[in-house]
């Protein structure tokens, strides 16, 4: 009985080491497939043919599996950076959009400036037209009348002087 309960373990062993080796050939596969996927087919092929070279099925699973997850990271990293410049990339357009509002926006508000001191400069020499036109007439006023002295005389050419100094 001893020696039969030792067949069966033996048996039990070598069913469980086949099904290991096929689970490790179906992994090997397996990463040979995403090997395939990651890799254009030549590369995938040599890595395969150097792997299956030196090392036993286990080894080169490990071999692939370290292939696999560096090439993972790689591509995870590029993937972060492209991320990173598409984001920098819309930051910069929308500073710039909001440089240029900015700028239309002070263009406007100096256009707006210039336009209130045109008006504001027009309506100044509207009114100063209008004091000269009312002196002017107060002047002719003064020499029309006939009692027209030195004192009327000398008044006048003083506020003459005056209004054309400012």
């Amino acid at each position: 009985m001893n020696s039969k309960n030792t067949v069966e373990r033996l048996r039990s062993k070598l069913c469980t080491g086949t099904n290991v080796l096929r689970t490790v050939s179906s992994l090997i596969e397996d990463c040979n497939h995403v090997l395939f996927q990651i890799f254009d087919q030549k590369v995938a092929n040599k890595v395969i043919e150097k792997s299956a070279q030196k090392c036993p099925l286990e080894k080169q699973f490990e071999d692939h599996l370290k292939i696999i997850y560096s090439r993972k990271d790689i591509i995870a990293s590029n993937r972060a950076l492209r991320d990173q410049q598409i984001q920098l990339a819309k930051e910069a357009a929308l500073n710039l959009a909001l440089q240029q509002e900015r700028e239309m926006i002070r263009r406007e508000q100096l256009r707006k400036k210039n336009r209130r001191q045109e008006i504001s400069d027009k309506i100044a020499t509207e009114k100063n037209r209008i004091i000269i036109e009312q002196k002017l007439k107060l002047c002719q006023d003064i020499y029309s009348s006939e009692t027209i002295d030195m004192v009327d005389l000398s008044l006048l050419l003083a506020f003459f002087k005056r209004h054309a100094a400012k």
